[in-house]
């Protein structure tokens, strides 16, 4: 798809579908670090709510900002197995719960991590 001169937009939507594909009961998403280095940015979610990827877009990553946004400020991966109660969620809870069931899986990872140029966090979920 590089090769082809793809967008890295549609890239990113085909790696997403490519994983929720091999992977049943999954949903996926990528989020761009910005590069103000502060923030991430949307860059796939094929079959997450639009109103949610639209409400996380612009995310200040922190030590307590969901999954995503705690892996890339620690630059850890990061697992959280109950969006209710988990205290990393708790400025994202009605957010989350408004779109997914209370024990969802989020596994959040660094696919490259933020000494490089650009900085992608990629988040899988059970579906709801």
């Amino acid at each position: 798809m590089v090769a082809k001169g793809n967008s890295l937009g549609d890239i990113l939507d085909h790696l997403c579908r490519l994983v929720e594909e091999l992977s049943p009961g999954v949903l996926a998403s990528i989020l761009l670090m910005d590069p103000n280095g502060r923030q991430l940015r949307h860059g796939a979610a094929p079959n997450l709510p639009k109103a949610y990827n639209d409400t996380i877009d612009g995310l200040v990553i922190g030590n307590s900002a969901g999954s995503c946004g705690t892996a890339a400020y620690r630059a850890e991966q990061v697992i959280v197995s109950d969006i209710a109660n988990d205290p990393l969620w708790a400025d994202f809870r009605e957010l989350a719960l408004a779109h997914f069931a209370p024990r969802v899986l989020v596994y959040a990872d660094l696919f490259i991590r933020r000494q490089c140029d650009w900085n992608i966090c990629h988040v899988l979920s059970r579906a709801p």
